[in-house]
């Protein structure tokens, strides 16, 4: 049996990196009304994913979200996190297949290869791939 769930998975999950509950106590309320936010949902599963950003000069200059799921959603939706806070917007518009986490820029692909054990359940790649499709929802908003 594939282990879907590594030590370096549950790691960055436990990173609460970007996490909303943990940021929205730092900001004020002023600020938080200039954000931007989207929720996408996995009907499938029931996976939810709700983005916070504030976009600047073609790049976040804030980015939060909020998980809700399984490990595989929110480990995925700490590394985007960590991939696109501060980037310029270019970044996640790069193509993102979600048959096999990979990307046109090879820094992002190596960066998901946390999750290839996913790629051998198929019915799981939607819980990898919906915070990214969150986040390109997210800027359709702009």
């Amino acid at each position: 049996m594939i282990n879907l769930y590594s030590a370096e998975l549950i790691k960055l999950t436990q990173t609460q990196a970007g996490e909303w509950k943990i940021l929205q106590k730092e900001i004020s309320p002023e600020f938080q009304n200039q954000l931007i936010s989207h929720t996408t949902l996995n009907p499938l599963c029931g996976d939810q994913v709700t983005w916070y950003a504030k976009i600047e000069d073609q790049q976040f200059s804030f980015l939060a979200h909020q998980s809700i799921g399984c490990i595989l959603c929110q480990a995925a939706s700490c590394l985007s996190h960590q991939l696109f806070n501060h980037q310029k917007l270019t970044l996640i518009n790069q193509h993102f297949d979600e048959n096999n986490f990979s990307t046109n820029d090879p820094f992002l692909s190596d960066s998901w290869k946390i999750f290839e054990p996913v790629l051998s359940a198929k019915s799981r790649l939607k819980c990898v791939s919906l915070p990214i499709l969150g986040l390109e929802q997210l800027l359709l908003k702009q």
